[in-house]
């Protein structure tokens, strides 16, 4: 199910495109911000960010190391390593808190671009999911 021409059959174009637009959006714009740790929620940012990292690799461990148990087949697990970056991203949207460039960028934009990337992504999986039942 995880194999590419697999992963993206018959996607509707809407949800792939809005999905491929907001990875862009989410991996590029922490390169146009200063990641800095000077304040106390930036610290919180950093350690939200590393906790994040952890449980995003860790939700792959099941699936690959116990692909026919009860949690590597369930919509929940399947899906997990599409909605635990949640967790990274809120840590990058509070490390990043403004922008090389320009004084209307504010933080919680990096958030709510993260969030609809994230409902793509996870919309896809359980399209992906529903489909191998």
């Amino acid at each position: 199910m995880f194999a590419r021409g697999e992963f993206w059959r018959d996607i509707p174009v809407s949800l792939e495109l809005a999905e491929s637009v907001m990875r862009a959006f989410v991996f590029i714009l922490p390169f146009a911000m200063p990641l800095e740790v000077a304040g106390v929620s930036q610290r919180r940012g950093l350690w939200l960010f590393l906790l994040g990292l952890l449980i995003y690799f860790a939700s792959w461990l099941p699936l690959m190391c116990a692909p026919h148990s009860a949690w590597s087949t369930s919509a929940l697990g399947v899906s997990a390593p599409a909605y635990t970056p949640a967790v990274w991203l809120a840590g990058i949207a509070m490390l990043g808190r403004r922008l090389f460039w320009g004084q209307h960028y504010r933080w919680w934009f990096y958030l709510v671009g993260a969030a609809v990337f994230l409902v793509a992504h996870i919309t896809h999986m359980l399209i992906v999911y529903a489909r191998s039942q």
